[in-house]
Formats: C-alpha cells, sequence, structure tokens
C-alpha cells in the first residue's frame, strides 16, 4: 500500500496545485461562478463535466459549493421553454454558434440536440450537502422537475427506457451503439443508469422543498426504470448490459409484431455502469467483473481500464477530437465510474489494481509532461491529446480515500 500512497500523494500535490484553472469566474454568458475543463475547453460549461469535476474537488476546495451551485444557476438561466436544458454553454458569443440555444419545439422533431445529461439533480443534492443551503435548492428545484419531464415527454420509450436524441451531448461521442445512427434509436444503458441516480436524487430534492407527494413519485420511477434495466439491457448469454435498439419494434414491413428486444451487442465500459448505479444482481456483478472487466483482451489494462473491449473489431486507439474515441482509450471518468462500481460491489483488491494502474498511467505523464491529457492509450499509457485537461481528470485523487473507507467499515 506504500507505493499506492506514494502514487496518491503526487496526483494530490498535482490536484491542489492546478485545478484552480477549473474555477472559474462570471464571463460572457456565464453570469455565474462555473467550472469548466480548462485547456481547449476554457470557458465552456459542460453538463457531466462540471457535475464530476465537482465530485472530485468537493474535499480539496471550501468554497466548491459557491461553484457548484454556479454552474446550475448558469444551466437553469438557459431552460427554455419545454423544460430542455442546454447540455453546453459557452462563455464566449463567438462561439455561440456551436450552442444549442433552441428547444424542440422550435426547431422540431429533427433536433439532433440532447437536453442535458440527468446528472443536475445529483450535483444540486452535492451543493446542498456542501452549504446547506435550502433556498437556493427551493429556487431551482421547478426547473429541474420540469427537466425531467422533457425527458419523459420526449424521451422515454418502450418499457419505460430513454433514448438519446443523437450523439450530440450524448457524452461518449462515437460510441458505436450511438453514433451515426438514426435520431431516437438507441436505449442506452449510461442514460437509464444516470437517470436511476437522478430519480432518487430529484426524490431527496423533493424532501429537502417538503414536497412529499414528489418525493414519494420519483422514489417510484426510480424503481420501475431500475428493474426495466435489469429485465431488458441485461443479456444472459453474454453476460453484458446492452444498449437496446428501439427502432424494432416501429418496423412496416412485416405483419408479425415484435416483441423482442433487439440488443446492440457492443462491449463497451457503459455495459458496466448499473454497478456504479448500485443496481445491478450480485450475480450480474460477478459475471460482468469476471468475464469482461478482468480479461486483458476485453477491459483490463495496465495502464486503466479500456472504453471498448479489445477483441471488438471496431476497437481503436486513435486520438481524435469532435467526436472524442471512447472505442477504447482511457479516460479517466469511465475508469472511475467502473472502479467505483467495483467498491460498491466489494471487489476491493480488483479496485485498488485499477487504482495502481491509473495513477501510475497519470503520475507517469505529470512526470514526463508536466500536465495530464484527456485521455490515454491503454497499449502504451501515453497520450498527446489535450494537453492541461483537468476537469474529472481529479476524480483519481478519490480512489485511493475510498478504498481506505471501504477498508474500515469491513474493520
Amino acid at each position: 500500500m506504500s507505493d499506492l500512497m506514494e502514487l496518491h500523494g503526487e496526483i494530490s500535490e498535482f490536484i491542489k496545485k492546478n485545478w484552480k484553472s477549473s474555477l472559474k469566474q462570471p464571463t460572457g454568458n456565464l453570469k455565474y461562478k462555473f467550472l469548466d475543463p480548462a485547456a481547449a475547453y476554457d470557458g465552456q460549461l459542460w453538463d457531466w463535466d462540471s457535475f464530476f469535476c465537482a465530485k472530485a474537488l468537493y474535499d480539496v476546495y471550501d468554497d466548491i459549493g459557491e461553484y457548484i451551485e454556479g454552474c446550475l444557476l448558469n444551466f437553469c438561466e438557459y431552460a427554455r421553454e419545454d423544460g430542455s436544458i442546454p447540455y453546453v454553454i459557452y462563455a464566449d458569443d463567438s462561439k455561440s454558434n456551436a450552442l444549442p440555444m433552441f428547444n424542440i419545439k422550435q426547431r422540431g422533431e429533427d433536433c439532433d440536440f440532447n437536453s442535458a445529461k440527468p446528472v443536475l439533480a445529483q450535483m444540486a443534492m452535492l451543493g446542498y450537502r456542501k452549504n446547506r443551503n435550502a433556498q437556493f435548492v427551493k429556487r431551482i428545484y421547478p426547473k429541474l422537475v420540469k427537466h425531467i419531464e422533457h425527458w419523459e415527454n420526449t424521451q422515454k420509450k418502450q418499457h419505460g427506457l430513454f433514448v438519446w436524441r443523437s450523439m450530440r451531448g450524448s457524452g461518449t461521442d462515437n460510441h458505436p451503439a450511438v453514433y451515426g445512427r438514426p435520431l431516437n434509436s438507441s436505449a442506452a444503458v449510461e442514460l437509464n443508469c444516470f437517470m436511476v441516480l437522478e430519480l432518487e436524487a430529484m426524490a431527496q430534492l423533493a424532501d429537502v422543498c417538503g414536497d412529499a407527494d414528489g418525493e414519494t413519485c420519483f422514489l417510484q420511477k426510480k424503481e420501475k426504470l431500475a428493474q426495466a434495466i435489469n429485465e431488458h439491457m441485461w443479456d444472459p448469454i453474454d453476460g453484458a448490459y446492452y444498449h437496446l435498439d428501439m427502432l424494432s419494434q416501429n418496423q412496416r414491413t412485416a405483419t408479425q409484431e415484435v416483441g423482442w428486444d433487439v440488443p446492440l451487442k457492443f462491449r463497451t465500459w457503459t455495459c458496466f455502469i448499473p454497478m456504479y448505479a448500485r443496481i445491478a444482481p450480485k450475480e450480474y456483478a460477478d459475471r460482468l467483473v469476471q468475464e469482461h472487466l478482468l480479461n486483458p483482451n476485453e477491459f483490463w489494462s495496465d495502464y486503466g481500464l479500456r472504453t471498448l473491449a479489445k477483441n471488438e473489431p471496431v476497437y481503436k486507439t486513435i486520438e481524435i477530437s469532435n467526436p472524442s474515441n471512447w472505442q477504447g482509450p482511457i479516460w479517466i471518468v469511465s475508469t472511475y465510474i467502473l472502479f467505483k462500481g467495483l467498491v460498491n460491489y466489494g471487489y476491493m483488491e480488483e479496485a485498488k489494481r485499477v487504482c495502481e494502474n491509473l495513477l501510475g498511467t497519470l503520475c507517469r505523464d505529470i512526470e514526463k509532461n508536466g500536465v495530464l491529457h484527456e485521455y490515454y492509450n491503454p497499449e502504451t499509457g501515453e497520450s498527446n491529446i489535450i494537453p492541461g485537461f483537468m476537469n474529472w481528470n481529479a476524480l483519481a485523487g478519490l480512489m485511493v480515500p475510498q478504498i481506505a473507507e471501504q477498508k474500515n467499515k469491513g474493520e
């Protein structure tokens, strides 16, 4: 554990010295304090980026609560009539052509922008736990309720599962089960798992606001969605959770009703997110870990965890942006989420090994280049993409403390 503690000390020191570059004051279109990824993304407020950055810095900066609240106020400032919220807001007007400021009603059903990912209520609860500001929660709660309603009204399909409109704002840009597919056709594992956690957070916010009926309603929706994920997205043959094709039951060429699910069989990091959301049955988690995560021909790497199984035909490690590459490279946010899933299900030795591998990769980057990068090659541990990227890379600083915390609980 001593070597691991040395790695943790090095990454923690780097975080304390460098992460203030992600703490931004109001500027341009962003009227409140916010968190950005720095580097090439300076002056940009992204949904899950800011959430995971806030989560990572929660115990690092005493005033992080102000930035969490500021992020939410900025998002709510641009909430649209239909309840949707932009997934990214640019401070600079010169880049506003990339800002999806319209709503679906104005643009029509061919609009390919997703609304903000279901993480805003989770961010709000993070801020509430930090500041205990019930008045702030009451201020934004109605818009967060409308945001959930927007997802339900526009993106909820068969079995009560949610679909991405497209890859625009889905987060994992070139996920092969989403990228290039028709609009509203992919029910995604990560989207539905994040929605489970979001509904749970909405119930907690409802409690803060004294909305007892809302609390009950959100908890019921959470349980129903978790059940649908396990019933329809789990493949018992492959032992993995897959995205589903939502066009199959709307076909026009056959006379027999299609009453079966059609999985989009790409083994990606998103297969494991039900473990992060704590909704996978133990026997499902065991298969995910033993058959896939620990398999060096699939997700296991000496440098972190791959975002796509190595033996998938579409596996590639090329460094690209817009779309960013999630078809193999190691991202810190995905490795952390899978690490957290291991911790949730008691796989502590495996979690420790993941931690050692990832921290080793990051510390070597710091020692060689003096910066961190956006993502890493799983075959070499090297990277040249977006040097100076901060943001959710700070999640690496949470891993050793969470291992220690779990160990203390078991003693």
